[in-house]
């Protein structure tokens, strides 16, 4: 059995699997494919600043309190839109109740996009407000395309965000403090700017999928020979 954030391994050894079937190796991203999306980016200006999500649409992934926050945003200004990248079960519900807000004309939701690193390109800002996550691939990518992020502050996002040095992180459920955070990143360009580039950074640090590869590699190495001397 093989977690892939600090959190799951927790979790699975309350199943008392026995330490010489368990190993932690911490999930990776391509990170190749990223940047080279990445060095497309262009200054162009646009009409709308775009906060985006890139997710499966199920209950963790708590995507009513992004629309939520939005709506509350959007009656300050209409200088943004948000885009929603994913499907899942609660689609639906939400592209429903999108329908009753204010800001509806401004909410697109796009499915499952092939193209969603080019998507992802051109967010001003990334955000999610998961309650329960492992390490999201979705965020390293945004992490690794030099996006700003915030989100709330639970286990595994928190490998991955330090807040006020890689990203804003808001206490789960604070959405003032989250709308807060989604202002300062839009209309600070420098503090997005800066933290942006420490996240991708780390990520590039910690998180290649080369990493990750190459940690499997020795696992299922180590596994082989020990069946070959049993």
């Amino acid at each position: 059995v093989v977690p892939l954030s600090k959190q799951l391994m927790s979790d699975v050894e309350k199943f008392n699997i026995s330490s010489d079937k368990l190993a932690y190796i911490q999930n990776g991203v391509d990170l190749s494919e990223v940047e080279a999306v990445r060095q497309t980016k262009t200054n162009k200006q646009k009409e709308k600043k775009t906060i985006g999500f890139v997710g499966q649409m199920i209950s963790r992934k708590n995507i009513k309190a992004i629309l939520d926050c939005f709506e509350s945003l959007y009656e300050k200004r209409q200088d943004i839109e948000l885009v929603l990248l994913g499907d899942g079960e609660d689609r639906p519900s939400l592209e429903t109740y999108s329908k009753t807000l204010a800001s509806a004309k401004d909410i697109h939701f796009l499915g499952f996009r092939n193209d969603r690193l080019q998507l992802l390109r051109d967010f001003d800002l990334f955000v999610m407000t998961s309650t329960l996550e492992g390490i999201p691939r979705c965020l390293m990518e945004a992490c690794a395309m030099e996006i700003p992020v915030s989100a709330y502050d639970i286990a595994g996002i928190d490998q991955l965000i330090t807040n006020n040095e890689s990203g804003l992180l808001a206490p789960l459920h604070n959405s003032k403090q989250l709308e807060k955070d989604w202002e300062n990143l839009l209309d600070d360009e420098d503090l997005a700017s800066s933290l942006a580039q420490n996240s991708k950074l780390f990520v590039e640090a910690n998180f290649s999928a080369k990493r990750m590869a190459d940690e499997y590699f020795e696992l299922f190495k180590g596994m082989l020979k020990e069946k070959v001397n049993a």
